[in-house]
């Protein structure tokens, strides 16, 4: 019996019966995803193929496509890209339509597949809301899929279903498993089916499969642990537990009825009960990177390492054979297969499995080439996920026993040309020893990508424009020889070095390219960090409504830390240009402290302060902001907005370190001249002095930070009105019109206003800017109205956002009153509208 959800049903009901069908349905597991779907694929008379992603096969390409085509065992059919894999989908989908469970245990390639499928067939996609399929749904919702979130069942309609699974069951009983459910309808379920009075629901189940015959929980068990449908006649008696309500079948196979079942019956398997299980299904499988995997939790170390082994050469992505590598490893004997093990150690560094890559290394023979190598990895490891003492200890370690002219001698060379350009800041000597390295990487053969990556990084922080030739030579280098690692290392220099010297096009390029490698290669990660330099880019470039957009998605996420904190700075410096300044300050306080950019916290909030008239609080944040200040660009990408403060509060100049190797760098060229032109706006006859001088930052600042060239064009028109001459006042605003083409299109508030105060102050009549709704509220207030735009309760979306339903309604409330508007729902629409 289908209960509750009558909104939820017609509204996907409708989207199947329309012409482009793309609904992407959300909630927690148990919720009650699959059903709604399949019931509307039923009250809409539509077909269904229907396909999930599996926890154990999350690796396997378009899984879930072959799972809804019945073409699992077949990879002859599945070989192509993704356009290829959309093609046979359509081929063979008919008048159906195609239903994707589990997104969340989906591989990329499936997901690229998908995004192609857009507008040829009907599309209906579940998930759960967070976790690992996040970057799916936003791909999913750019690609305009609708989303259908289901919040917990009304206490009425779980009463309802603990009575319909339960005939009989007094009202009382019913309103007590109800409780104890929560609303989600599997919990109500099985805590119907079991003792209503059972205390919790693995207690309840618990009880159910302890009443099942022994050969029934024999396949019970299978099923729990094989994480997808296996053959019904591998089983004893399949119908058993489709009677008890513990799985399905079709196709002929059968699979336990929820993942949440699943896992509850694993955890009460003894471990010998489990190890016996899993060399049955090792027994089973087809697929050789699954079989390997059941081997190991089998205990069964030499059948795991064949049968890894075997997956690795037939691994199609570099994430697929990163992890059938590191399941070899731990199968293999560190004595016998040492280069295995190093092989799956630099694998899974590339994947960023760092405590797998310690693990791994652990009991190699000592010999000192296999552990300077060890020592290379392990720092490898470190200096990755952040920590850099432990990262120059390995490096020590690895320098003081590695034999000459090996690969070993060769990568820690390399790394100690990084340690020079970076922890002891001695460029000349890390341009020699990265020469030098780069020497033997070609003379060995050994770790030439790498080596040119690291000369790359001196060369540009010594300004030397080689690094144009040197850095996509390591790219080159590094997809020859499938170093990965490499390849990312080198990229993300060229990025970097394009933002501030280069291209900055040619630096989207690169980061477009490099999130595309990474998702094909299973390198998800990667791809997020990618993702997060590509938005930096975006905010340079001063499209800071589409910064607003994506940035939060992105936090939601999981994140390198070093992607994490590029996140959030962007988001603050496009909240000032959107003049959200209050949340500005927010996304300062909490996303920034304790980042690898600590100092960009200060930074923001003085921008904020002197932007709504608080220049002293701004200069309060400058003793902070020096002792935080992570190097010399960071100092003189922040001076102007200290100046601006120091002048807008009548105080002295402030005094900061030497900037000028900061100034050596293109994008930062314009800010000794703004710093100039600021000083002669104190001079009362430095007017035409400051003009020029604004103009020429101006022309600096402009390949490569739309902010700071924007500041300088308005402060050039401010300077030139402030002599209230005829000629000077005329120019002024026609250099106003020119500033307003450029900002308004950006949608940049920051600058608008400016622009209209320095008209009227000019008497020019002009007419209001329109007050765009959303600029109106917080971080928070937005992300409620979203929630209540999609039909949840206070306490669904208070277990969202992690908030209590008294502050959900605080913040509705004070959304209408900024709004104006009578009603949440009015106030929802009047948000989501801006």
């Amino acid at each position: 019996m289908f209960i509750g959800r009558r909104t939820e049903l017609s509204q996907l009901v409708d989207a199947m019966h329309g012409d482009d069908c793309r609904m992407l349905v959300l909630g927690e597991a148990g919720i009650g995803k699959t059903r709604l779907v399949t019931e509307a694929a039923t009250a809409a008379q539509v077909p269904l193929r229907a396909g999930g992603g599996l926890s154990m096969l999350s690796w396997m390409p378009f899984l879930p496509l072959r799972r809804a085509l019945d073409e699992v065992g077949d990879d002859r059919l599945w070989r192509g890209d993704a356009h290829a894999a959309a093609q046979r989908v359509e081929d063979r989908l008919g008048t159906a339509a195609l239903f994707v469970d589990d997104l969340h245990w989906t591989d990329p390639e499936t997901i690229a597949a998908l995004l192609v499928l857009v507008g040829r067939v009907p599309l209906v996609v579940a998930s759960r809301a967070e976790g690992a399929g996040a970057r799916a749904i936003e791909q999913l919702q750019d690609a305009g899929f609708r989303t259908l979130e289901l919040a917990p069942l009304a206490p009425e309609d779980t009463r309802r279903l603990a009575q319909s699974v339960k005939p009989g069951l007094p009202d009382h009983e019913a309103e007590a498993i109800a409780a104890r459910g929560g609303g989600n309808p599997f919990a109500v379920e099985e805590l119907a089916r079991g003792d209503g009075h059972a205390r919790s629901l693995a207690l309840s189940i618990g009880a159910r499969v302890d009443a099942l015959g022994e050969a029934a929980r024999h396949d019970l068990g299978l099923l729990a642990l094989a994480g997808r449908p296996i053959r019904s006649d591998a089983l004893a008696d399949p119908a058993v537990l489709v009677r008890a309500g513990m799985a399905t079948t079709g196709g002929g196979r059968t699979a336990i009825r929820h993942a949440l079942l699943g896992g509850i019956v694993s955890e009460r398997l003894s471990a010998e009960d489990a190890m016996r299980l899993h060399a049955e299904l090792a027994a089973r499988m087809d697929d050789p990177g699954e079989a390997a995997r059941h081997w190991q939790l089998a205990g069964e170390h030499e059948r795991s390492y064949a049968a890894a082994l075997v997956a690795v050469e037939a691994a199609a992505t570099a994430g697929e054979r990163s992890r059938h590598l590191v399941t070899a490893a731990r199968s293999a004997s560190p004595q016998t297969e040492p280069d295995l093990l190093l092989r799956a150690a630099g694998a899974a560094v590339e994947a960023g499995e760092y405590d797998a890559c310690g693990d791994i290394l652990t009991g190699l023979p000592d010999r000192p080439e296999l552990q300077a190598q060890a020592h290379w990895l392990r720092g490898l490891a470190a200096r990755e996920s952040g920590d850099l003492e432990e990262w120059l200890r390995q490096l020590e370690a690895g320098l003081a026993i590695a034999p000459a002219d090996t690969p070993p001698s060769v990568a820690l060379a390399v790394e100690s040309a990084r340690r020079a350009i970076f922890v002891e800041q001695d460029l000349d000597t890390a341009r020699t020893l990265a020469e030098q390295a780069l020497h033997e990487a070609d003379r060995l053969r050994a770790h030439r990508a790498l080596a040119r990556a690291t000369l790359g990084t001196a060369l540009y922080f010594q300004n030397d424009r080689r690094w144009l030739r040197v850095w996509p030579e390591a790219i080159a280098i590094a997809r020859e020889e499938h170093d990965f690692l490499s390849e990312v290392v080198a990229a993300n220099n060229l990025v970097s070095a394009h933002e501030s010297s280069g291209d900055p096009a040619e630096a989207a390029r690169i980061a477009d390219e490099l999130i595309e490698r990474s998702a094909s290669s299973g390198m998800e990660r990667w791809r997020r960090y990618f993702a997060a330099v590509k938005l930096n880019l975006v905010m340079h470039a001063g499209d800071a409504p589409q910064v607003d957009q994506i940035a939060p998605r992105m936090l939601a996420q999981p994140l390198p830390s070093r992607g994490r904190g590029s996140v959030a700075q962007s988001w603050g410096l496009a909240l000032l240009d959107l003049a959200r300044y209050d949340e500005a300050m927010e996304i300062a306080d909490e996303e920034l402290p304790g980042s690898l950019y600590p100092s960009s916290r200060h930074h923001l909030r003085a921008a904020a302060f002197d932007a709504t008239g608080r220049s002293h609080e701004a200069l309060g944040e400058l003793a902070p902001f020096l002792e935080l200040a992570e190097d010399q660009h960071r100092l003189a990408f922040a001076a102007p907005v200290f100046h601006w403060a120091a002048l807008h509060a009548a105080a002295s100049s402030p005094e900061l370190p030497d900037m000028q190797a900061a100034f050596e760098v293109p994008m930062l060229r314009g800010v000794p001249r703004e710093l100039s032109a600021i000083h002669a706006l104190r001079d009362e006859d430095g007017t035409d002095t400051a003009v020029s001088l604004f103009d020429e930052a101006a022309a600096l600042w402009a390949p490569y930070h739309r902010r700071g060239e924007l500041r300088c064009r308005i402060a050039a028109a401010q300077a030139l009105a402030s002599r209230s001459e005829g000629d000077d006042v005329a120019q002024a605003l026609g250099r106003l019109d020119e500033i307003e083409r450029i900002a308004r299109p950006l949608g940049r508030r920051a600058e608008l206003d400016a622009i209209a105060r320095m008209r009227r102050a000019l008497g020019v009549r002009t007419p209001a800017p329109t007050e765009q709704h959303g600029a109106l509220l917080t971080v928070r207030e937005r992300q409620v109205l979203e929630y209540v735009m999609r039909g949840l309760s206070d306490a669904a979306i208070a277990t969202r956002l992690g908030i209590s339903a008294r502050t959900v309604e605080s913040h509705v409330v004070a959304a209408r009153r900024k709004l104006g508007a009578a009603t949440r729902d009015q106030a929802a629409a009047l948000a989501m509208r801006s």
